[in-house]
């Protein structure tokens, strides 16, 4: 009898002992960068020799950062530039040196989603929320590919995770409010839209989803006030984007030639900054709303603006 308990134990001892092993193994193996330091510089510097004016790219490669905060920095003066292709494969640079560093993988779902991939966007966005769930970016971002996709009750599960009772993000109000909307809540759309209003009331697609509100509410005259704006907010957006559109294409048309279309959701720039992943550096990223553009507008009043 004792012998076999001695037996039992070892081989117990033994499996614990294995588990061990394989389990530091694979954390070992999930953190140790694919690329060396030289590698990913060297990489880098010949990413930004292809574009127009590289010196002032070079200048963040030369810089006495850590490699991840230098990464991260090119990847957002690139993106912010319009220049995305070469912003995609910096991103991945940052994914193959930190890959325990969710600020690559996020920058690289941003990329993706900029440019049209959305299933490899959802795939790294999730990755970066898996490794910081308080991603909030991160979130809204995966919030608009859910949204895009019809799947909104997913996208509710993912936006609620990162809304805040103390410090809410508008933009994650407008993007939950619109997906709850989409799952029936109306009151919870409603009263979501309501406090987006209140911290930027300049947003079209606030005052689109306030209409879709008011109208199920059954007070169709406030609903075509909240029309009339989005339409008066949507124009005057659209006039912006084209006026400051207009140096960049130029811009781009002499320093990437061979630049591909881009065919990008519509967005509200958040232009704030925020800390990124380990609080290392700051990153620029764009936060998205979504607009159902399925949905029409009749006639609108000239009127003052919703309450």
């Amino acid at each position: 009898m004792t012998v076999t308990v001695g037996i039992i134990l070892v081989v117990l001892s033994l499996a614990i002992l294995i588990f061990a092993l394989v389990r530091a193994k694979r954390q070992s193996s999930q953190s140790e960068p694919l690329v060396d330091e030289d590698t990913v510089i060297q990489q880098s510097f010949e990413i930004v020799d292809t574009l127009d004016n590289p010196e002032q790219y070079s200048k963040i490669l030369l810089s006495q950062e850590p490699v991840e905060v230098r990464l991260a920095k090119l990847f957002d003066q690139l993106f912010a530039g319009g220049k995305i292709s070469p912003a995609e494969k910096v991103a991945k640079l940052l994914v193959q040196f930190a890959p325990d560093l969710a600020a690559g993988y996020a920058r690289l779902g941003l990329a993706h989603l900029r440019m049209g991939n959305l299933e490899s966007a959802e795939k790294n966005l999730r990755t970066a929320l898996e490794i910081d769930p308080e991603d909030v970016r991160s979130a809204n971002n995966l919030g608009y590919i859910l949204n895009q996709r019809g799947r909104y009750a997913e996208s509710v599960a993912v936006l609620e995770s990162v809304l805040g009772e103390d410090e809410q993000n508008v933009v994650t109000l407008v993007n939950l409010g619109i997906a709850k909307y989409h799952i029936g809540d109306v009151d919870g759309a409603y009263e979501l839209l309501n406090s987006a209003y209140k911290k930027n009331p300049n947003i079209p697609e606030v005052h689109l989803y306030i209409g879709h509100c008011l109208r199920q509410f059954g007070d169709e005259k406030r609903a075509q006030i909240a029309y009339a704006r989005y339409e008066e907010l949507k124009k005057a957006k659209e006039q912006d984007a084209r006026q400051s559109e207009s140096p960049r294409n130029e811009e781009k048309e002499s320093a990437e030639p061979q630049k591909e279309t881009e065919s990008s959701p519509d967005k509200e720039e958040g232009g704030e900054k925020s800390v990124a992943s380990g609080g290392q550096e700051e990153q620029i990223e764009e936060e998205i709303v979504v607009p159902d553009r399925k949905e029409t507008i009749t006639e609108q009043e000239d009127s003052q603006e919703e309450k």
